[in-house]
């Protein structure tokens, strides 16, 4: 099916006014969180910031998306039932954000909303491997398509530990999913659906991108995963292409591994599988000495690979699809090995320390210290900085805060 000019301008103006909608909107749900006491104060160590900040950003990316999908998009039941799912879901996040919720409550939530998206026929309801296809009985195809769901809904909100991570990583999975579908003949109608969802939260990201203004919580990121979930059952997952299965899989590769790890070390540690912990990767790269802007666009750029490898596999690229991935695996060796070296890392323009902000006990040579400290201007320490709670977050954050 041929895309036509004007469906183009129609679609880019809603993406347009979807992130102008969520943009406009977060200062309101800023002063919202201040009034209802919604804000996020580092109080354990497993925070990433050192000030209160408001959490319940999500309210304004739930706001932009819904106003310009009834506005704009079909008023069909893969709509309504993402509205409504995903406003459950983000009222249950703002009662969440204001006092903390047991974890079987969210479960339960959780448990119904995926539900209700089974009952209105969002179900996964065959496996496509290289043109045989496997039919899966409905109490197993009910199984799957809830565990997806649900494991998606937890999936984006577990990654949500630094500054826009959460927010830009369903920016890029939300967009790999539109050129995925983009792909399709016809174009599924979701399509302008997944493509306001990343508007909305780009509109998000300026005040969610380090240093972060406010956060979107659990209130945006189980609205986010609930959404994401369910378009790719829509738009990927009953799509007769060949391993189509993998596509959805590759595209949030990331956050899904992040879940699964999480609750198997958790369990192997003989601990609570929904409390929070420090040993998530975003935590692991802070801890190798990574500020939290190279953090994020490390994790970034893992998203943007596995999500670029998996538009290869819409179109049965399957070398070049395999190519890329073996491509960053060595990238990311080989750079794994630079960062852990002192010398190497300061060679490779990263000037790390380690995780506790002191300078490493592997010293580099003499000379090449004082070659490097020729090079790079001092920066004296203001001792009106604010001192970060968490020991693991690096000197540098505070410098970088400033210049921006």
């Amino acid at each position: 099916m041929q895309i036509t000019v004007n469906e183009i301008i129609y679609t880019v103006s809603a993406m347009l006014f979807a992130a102008l909608m969520a943009f406009t909107s977060t200062p309101i749900s800023m002063v919202i969180a201040h009034k209802i006491g919604a804000i996020d104060i580092p109080k354990d160590n497993r925070r990433m910031h050192n000030r209160p900040i408001p959490r319940i950003g999500g309210v304004s990316i739930y706001f932009a998306f819904a106003f310009t999908s009834l506005l704009f998009c079909e008023h069909s039941k893969t709509l309504f039932t993402i509205l409504i799912g995903g406003f459950i879901l983000a009222l249950v996040g703002v009662f969440d954000d204001i006092k903390d919720l047991r974890a079987w409550i969210k479960f339960i939530v959780q448990i119904a909303v995926a539900g209700l998206a089974v009952f209105n026929g969002f179900r996964i309801q065959f496996i496509n491997i290289s043109g045989d296809y496997l039919p899966l009985p409905i109490w197993l195809s009910v199984l799957v398509s809830m565990a997806w769901i649900i494991g998606m809904t937890n999936a984006i909100n577990l990654i949500d530990g630094l500054d826009g991570l959460s927010c830009g990583v369903s920016i890029i999975g939300s967009l790999s999913l539109l050129f995925v579908m983009l792909t399709r003949n016809p174009i599924p109608s979701s399509a302008i659906i997944i493509a306001l969802l990343a508007a909305s939260c780009l509109g998000f990201l300026p005040y969610n991108f380090y240093p972060a203004k406010t956060f979107m919580g659990d209130t945006g990121a189980l609205f986010l995963g609930y959404t994401m979930a369910v378009l790719s059952i829509d738009g990927v997952f009953k799509w007769h292409a060949v391993i189509s299965f993998l596509i959805p899989i590759a595209i949030f590769g990331y956050p899904l591994f992040e879940t699964i790890f999480s609750f198997l070390r958790r369990i192997y540690h003989k601990k609570n599988p929904f409390k929070g912990d420090k040993e998530h990767i975003h935590h692991r790269l802070i801890n190798l000495g990574f500020n939290q802007k190279q953090s994020v666009g490390i994790l970034y750029a893992i998203t943007g690979i596995l999500s670029l490898s998996a538009v290869m596999f819409t179109n049965t690229k399957l070398i070049q699809a395999s190519a890329m991935l073996l491509a960053a695996v060595v990238i990311f060796i080989v750079e794994l090995k630079i960062i852990k070296n002192p010398v190497t890392r300061i060679q490779g323009g990263f000037h790390l320390k380690d995780c506790n902000g002191k300078a490493s006990e592997q010293k580099p040579p003499v000379d090449f210290n004082e070659a490097v400290s020729a090079e790079s201007p001092e920066n004296p320490t203001d001792e009106n900085t604010d001192i970060a709670l968490n020991e693991n977050v690096p000197e540098g954050q505070d410098n970088e805060r400033e210049r921006q």
